[in-house]
């Protein structure tokens, strides 16, 4: 386990190669969840030409691509990490004013640790689910869900596990319950500074 304020990296993996990596700071650390803030002016080295759809479709289906460093901006996110479940919870806040803009769902493979804690592995899986504070809800990029799933660019047990439990998410969304209760609504990042990636982001993936 980690100590609150050390760096944690979280990488997207695909095809044994990293697509993405970010660097984030520790807020809590144990066994059932890491609790990690996404800084504005945070670095992260993602495929070339973000943002832009086509350009990742080409990617996955050719499996090749190239890597920028970029500086994250303009909201601060705490991520709510799990090993035990197909997506991840964030609570985005708009950094001029630290109010809530929303509960962003990000559908992501179950996070593989690293042996140092200092790490950890998944993959976006391009579906997302966006809350808003009055628990209303938004499906975000639904077309690129369709695209990957009708392309075969993710194993189909990932596909299968996330619509079976798209519906319950969204049910938890708007009740307020499981992992979008308001515990950590009044957090706020006083004093963390942005970090930089360190110098092994782009080590092994887990196996």
């Amino acid at each position: 386990m980690l100590e609150a304020g050390e760096t944690v990296v979280r990488r997207d993996i695909y095809s044994g190669r990293v697509w993405s990596a970010a660097a984030l700071v520790v807020v809590d650390d144990s066994p059932d969840e890491l609790v990690a803030v996404r800084m504005p002016g945070s670095e992260w080295i993602g495929a070339a030409g973000y943002p832009g759809h086509e350009r990742v479709q080409t990617a996955f289906t050719t499996g090749s691509w190239d890597l920028e460093r970029y500086r994250w901006s303009a909201t601060w996110g705490l991520l709510h990490v799990r090993h035990d479940r197909h997506f991840n919870v964030i609570d985005l806040h708009d950094a001029a004013t630290g109010d809530l803009s929303c509960w962003y769902v990000n559908f992501e493979r179950p996070a593989k640790r690293h042996d140092d804690g200092r790490a950890y592995d998944t993959l976006d899986l391009m579906l997302d689910l966006v809350v808003l504070a009055d628990r209303s809800t938004l499906w975000k990029d639904e077309d690129h869900w369709a695209w990957a799933r009708a392309s075969g660019v993710f194993e189909p047990a990932d596909v299968a596990t996330v619509e079976s439990v798209r519906a319950e998410v969204e049910a938890d969304a708007r009740a307020g319950r499981g992992a979008f209760t308001d515990d950590w609504l009044d957090w706020r990042p006083d004093g963390v500074a942005a970090p930089d990636l360190p110098a092994d982001w782009d080590r092994p993936p887990v196996a």
